[in-house]
C-alpha cells in the first residue's frame, strides 16, 4: 500500500471540501473539486511540492468546479455531469455569481470504472441523488464522497436535477458495501467512515 498525502482546504461561500491527492514518495497526484480559491490550493501544492496531474470532480455543481480551469490538467468527471461544466444554469453559478463555464478538456467517467493517474489507482463509482453524474472515488481505504455521503447526513435532493430515492439506492447498493473501516473525506464538513455511518446515519437504516 502506498502512502498517500491528503490536504483539505474549505473553499469558496459554501466551504466546499477541495483535497489534493499525491503519492509521497513522486508528489505526483490529483485535485478533487477544486472549487474556489485557487490561491489557498497553490499555496499547499507549493509547500508539498507538488504536481497535479488531473482535476478530479464528484459532482458539476459551482462550488466543486469553479477552480477546474486553473490546472494544467484534464478534467475528469462523470459523463451525465459533464453537461454542468459548459452550462451555468446546470452548475447553479448563474444563480450564485460569478457564472461559471469550463471550456477545457473533458474526459467523462463511467461506473466501476478503474483510473490510473499517474502513481494513483482510483475506483470510480457512480452515485446518482444528489446529482445525475455523482461521482466517489476510491483510493486505497479512502472514499472520496463529494456530496452524496457527509458526516451523520446526506447529500441535499430538494434541487433541480436531483432524486433522493436513486440517492438512498446508490447508498444501500454501492457506498455502504464498503468495509466498516473505509475512511470517508466528504465534500462538506468533516471527515468519518462508513462504519460510523452504518451506525448513526439515518439515512443508512
Amino acid at each position: 500500500m502506498q502512502n498517500l498525502i491528503i490536504e483539505r482546504v474549505a473553499v469558496g461561500a459554501l466551504e466546499a471540501n477541495c483535497y489534493l491527492v499525491a503519492d509521497s514518495r513522486t508528489k505526483q497526484g490529483i485535485v478533487v473539486d477544486p472549487g474556489d480559491d485557487i490561491g489557498k490550493i497553490r499555496k499547499i501544492m507549493a509547500a508539498q511540492d507538488l504536481q497535479i496531474l488531473a482535476v478530479c470532480n464528484t459532482h458539476g455543481h459551482f462550488d466543486h468546479i469553479r477552480a477546474d480551469h486553473c490546472f494544467d490538467a484534464p478534467v475528469y468527471i462523470h459523463r451525465q455531469d459533464e453537461v454542468m461544466l459548459r452550462d451555468a444554469s446546470r452548475n447553479f453559478s448563474s444563480m450564485f455569481p460569478p457564472v461559471y463555464r469550463y471550456d477545457g478538456t473533458v474526459i467523462p467517467l463511467e461506473d466501476n470504472q478503474t483510473l490510473t493517474i499517474g502513481p494513483l489507482s482510483l475506483r470510480c463509482i457512480h452515485t446518482p441523488g444528489h446529482s445525475p453524474g455523482g461521482m466517489c472515488f476510491l483510493i486505497q481505504d479512502i472514499l472520496f464522497s463529494g456530496d452524496t455521503l457527509f458526516y451523520h447526513t446526506v447529500g441535499r435532493t430538494d434541487i433541480t436535477f436531483a432524486d433522493h430515492q436513486a440517492l438512498l439506492t446508490s447508498l444501500q447498493e454501492k457506498i455502504l458495501k464498503l468495509p466498516a473501516s473505509t475512511k470517508v473525506y466528504p465534500g462538506h464538513g468533516e471527515q468519518t467512515s462508513i462504519g460510523e455511518e452504518l451506525i448513526h446515519n439515518p439515512y443508512t437504516r
